[in-house]
Order: structure tokens, then sequence, then C-alpha cells
């Protein structure tokens, strides 16, 4: 904006929290050169045949062009008078502005031009006292409880089945050969469900996912060499539609029982593993053990912070087109974690009102933490670094096994980069944060 340029004539109104609505005038001898300049601009490049560039009767080209050059001088005004206006106001938009109107508007030659144009901004608010914050870190012990049960759960992934002289359990599978009995003048099953009727030495788990329902209470105690008849029935809803709803007598011969068996925890299975003795596995697992809880209590500790932070500024206003947003992307993780979990749509509907509750809930949440947190940044300085972006651009290449420079022109292209330096200059707040904050350290188990 030139320097000697008259300032536009502004009126200012607060619509909504955190959205302004600003009327702008531009002055009639501004809006005549805007628009002259658009005659000329016309005259030198409309294609009328009988006449040279720049020298179309003035008649002729209105006749013809007058409403598109009309259009175009508009477009200049509004294009600059809203940059201006929002330089002139002091205020950064959080959201595209939107002018009003903008087909209806109408551009006269000799008038002033006025157009009006809303969007929001960011939230004014009071910073709390964020040096000092007192929070607690829990004790950073790794207990030989925590240490045993990963010890225990690793020997059951390094559980084999193999062949037991026991009645079988639950768990267990059964080697065996089974068939069906198809009663005369009964609907035969059709050729997919042919496994599920008939099969000759294949295995039989006695644990969920069942081949045959109802096989493990049928089927428990049995031993090898046994043979029985069974009555097996399949629920209505069974994937095999040629099955479901219907019962048979089975005769099921067993051959073998085979029980998963869990190894000893010792030396030898240490150096399986490429260590020299169980007490190195013992002790390593304690290590790693320590440094995943080290991370816990450092996430527990910034969300401390940060909640302790933005617990008294949750009913602050928010612009509201941004919260709409926000809102709408809540509801989606929410449903979509919703039917991970294997909510029918029936009831992810009947719990409409809750979700939404919850949605606008995280929304308000998410919005408070962004604006007070970016609002400590500016007080304290805080800035991105090149060495910040490289090093995050290097991990996402270590991951995505490409080279850095492939990574930042993805990011770029993608529109990420912008999102990645905010979420980069937001972690460093908490911190420093983190830094200033009064930690306690809690008593050890």
């Amino acid at each position: 904006m030139d320097n000697d340029k008259p300032k536009l004539n502004i009126q200012r109104e607060d619509v909504a929290p955190c959205r302004v609505k600003l009327t702008v005038e531009l002055p009639a001898e501004r809006v005549a050169k805007v628009y002259n300049a658009s005659v000329a601009s016309f005259n030198r490049q409309a294609p009328v045949k009988g006449f040279r560039p720049g020298k179309i009767p003035l008649k002729l080209l209105m006749s013809r062009f007058g409403e598109a050059i009309a259009d175009h001088a508009k477009g200049e005004l509004l294009q600059a008078g809203l940059e201006e206006a929002v330089t002139q106001s002091e205020l950064e938009p959080e959201t595209r502005p939107v002018i009003e109107d903008e087909k209806s508007l109408r551009l006269l030659p000799g008038e002033s031009f006025v157009f009006a144009v809303s969007f929001d901004i960011s939230p004014s608010f009071a910073l709390p006292e964020y040096k000092g914050i007192e929070v607690t870190r829990d004790a950073s012990d790794v207990s030989d409880d925590s240490v045993a049960e990963w010890i225990d759960n690793w020997l059951e992934r390094q559980s084999r089945y193999a062949k037991v002289d026991r009645p079988a359990a639950e768990g267990d599978l059964l080697k065996a050969s089974y068939k069906a009995v198809i009663p005369e003048g009964a609907e035969a099953p059709a050729a997919t469900a042919k496994f599920y009727v008939e099969a000759e030495d294949t295995w039989l788990p006695l644990r969920d996912p069942e081949l045959l329902p109802g096989a493990t209470a049928l089927l428990a105690g049995s031993v090898a060499g046994d043979e029985k008849d069974v009555d097996i029935s399949f629920p209505a809803e069974h994937g095999e539609a040629s099955l479901a709803g219907r019962t048979f007598t089975y005769h099921i011969a067993i051959s073998e029982v085979h029980g998963l068996e869990k190894p000893e925890f010792d030396d030898e299975l240490a150096q399986k593993v490429g260590m020299e003795s169980a007490d190195e596995i013992r002790d390593r697992v304690r290590e790693n053990l320590g440094v995943e809880k080290k991370r816990e209590q450092d996430r527990a500790l910034r969300d401390q912070v940060v909640r302790a932070l933005t617990a008294g500024l949750l009913d602050m206003p928010l612009p509201p087109t941004m919260l709409n947003r926000t809102v709408a992307s809540a509801m989606q993780r929410l449903r979509e974690q919703a039917q991970q979990e294997g909510t029918s749509p029936e009831e992810t509907q009947k719990n409409h009102e809750q979700t939404l509750a919850r949605a606008n809930q995280q929304a308000r949440e998410e919005l408070v933490r962004f604006y007070v947190l970016d609002k400590i940044a500016d007080a304290e300085q805080i800035k991105v670094e090149p060495a910040d972006l490289d090093q995050a651009v290097g991990m996402f290449a270590e991951m995505e096994r490409a080279t850095p420079k492939v990574v930042l022109r993805r990011l770029r292209d993608s529109g990420r980069l912008n999102q990645l330096l905010m979420n980069l200059r937001e972690a460093k707040t908490v911190d420093r944060l983190v830094e200033l904050a009064k930690v306690t350290e809690a008593a050890g188990e």
C-alpha cells in the first residue's frame, strides 16, 4: 500500500464472538482511476474487427465490453481494498475473508464503492501465569512384577503347539477327521461349505474362532483315538449361508491332541535370541521398560502442564468457523473409533447427541490449547530453527525410507509443511513450560 494513499473508510462490527464484519468504502476518485485503467486495458486488448488496439471508439467498446470492464474493475478494487482494509484494521484473519453479496455488487464510475467482508479472528484473552505451574511426576521405578509380566507375555508369544499325551483342553488343537450327516431329503450345503461339512486329518481349534461352532465345549476332555458323534449347530448369522441356522450330526475321529507349550526361561533360550543369559534378558527388559516409562511420564507431565494452564480458559469465545470445522473433524474421529470398536450404525445414530457433546468438548480443548500455547510462544519468543525442521524431516525420511530432500518437497507440495512448523513450535513451547514448572517427584512403589 502506498504511503501517501488515503486511508479507507472502514466500519467494524463484531457480528459474533471472534468474528468481525468490515464495511469498506473506497472513494469515488479511486474508483474512477481503477475503472478508467480497466477501460484502457480493454481498449488495448479487446479484439474488435476493423480497429487497431487502443483505437476502438469508446461507445462501441462499452456496448460490447461494458459489463466485463466493470467486473474487471470491481475485482481489482475488491482485491486491493480487502488487503488494505485488513492491514488498516490491524486484524489477522483466522479464516478466509468472505465478501458478502459479491455477485450483487455494482460499480458505478463517479461514485464510491462499498463492500462488506467478514472473517474469524483469534480470541482476545488474558494470558494466565504460566511460570511455576505445579505438577507431579510419577515414580520412575520399574517393579519386579512389571519385568516378570513382560517376560511372561514374551514367553507366551514364543509358545508353539506340540503333540501331548493328555485329554484335550480349551486352547488346544485337535488333529481330526470329521463328516456331517445330511438327512435324507434335506437340502445339501453349497460347494463353498465343503470344508465345514467334511475333512480328513485337519486341525480343529478348541478356541475362538471355532471352525465348528461349539467344538470347544463338545470335545474338551477327548484323547487321541476317540471317535464321537456330536450335534453342531451353526448360528443364524454364520458367514456360510447354506449352513446358517442349521444343525447337523457330525462323526469326529480324533488322532492327535496338540497343546501350546511355553518355553522355559533359561540361559539356553537366551542364547537362542542372541544373549548370554536369562539375567541379561531380565536386565534388558528392565532397562527398556524404564525408557518407555520415562516417555510415558514425560507425556503425562506435558499433558498436566497444558491442562493446568488451559483449565480456566475452556469457556472463552472461539472463532465460530474454526470451531465448527474442528467439531466436524472430532465427530469423524469418534465415528471411526466407534466403527473400529464394532458399534452398529443404529447404535451410533442413537448416541449422536452424546458423541456431538464429546466432539464439542474435544474441539474446544484443542483450539484453546492452540491459542494459549501460541500466545506463550510469542511471549517467550519461541521460534522453529532450521535445525528443528531438519531433525523432524530426517525422522520422516527414515520412516518413509526416502531422502530428506524428497520428504521436504512432499510436505511443501501437500501443504503440510506449515502444519509441521506449527506442531514443532507448539512442542517447543510445551518443553519451555515444563522447564518453567515446579515439578514434584512422586514417591516410588
